[in-house]
């Protein structure tokens, strides 16, 4: 499986994705609701990264702290859902600590919208909604 990136801009990877003009401004133009694109990588985007896909996913973001952490840090960082793949949901900061603080660096407590969904995923080239 791939990952997906998050970050205020595509500032750290830009050699890692194969991108015109207007697809970029389609992704850091902004969206009403958090859509992940899927762009065409190139051969220097690492495969932990890519997993077995023709792509990178990001979601580009003001949303805090990922602008602060994207400056610090230069790049975007890896998105992923506060539970293992096909495990129960951790809706806690508590659960996600009893869970996941073993296998993390650093785990940030925010707030938790419960009624939030995952993000839309969009094919960049085609506009195909993957997820939606």
């Amino acid at each position: 499986m791939g990952l997906i990136l998050l970050g205020s801009s595509t500032c750290g990877i830009e050699d890692w994705i194969d991108i015109t003009t207007q697809q970029k401004e389609v992704l850091v133009g902004g969206s009403k609701f958090p859509t992940t694109y899927l762009i065409p990588k190139t051969s220097a985007a690492p495969s932990w990264i890519t997993g077995n896909h023709m792509s990178v996913a990001i979601r580009i973001t003001q949303k805090e702290p990922i602008p602060s952490f994207h400056s610090i840090l230069g790049s975007p960082v890896v998105s992923t859902s506060a539970n293992f793949h096909g495990g129960d949901e951790l809706n806690s900061f508590e659960a996600v600590q009893r869970v996941l603080s073993s296998v993390v660096d650093y785990i940030i407590e925010g707030p938790i919208d419960s009624s939030a969904k995952p993000s839309k995923i969009v094919d960049i080239l085609t506009n195909e909604v993957i997820r939606g």
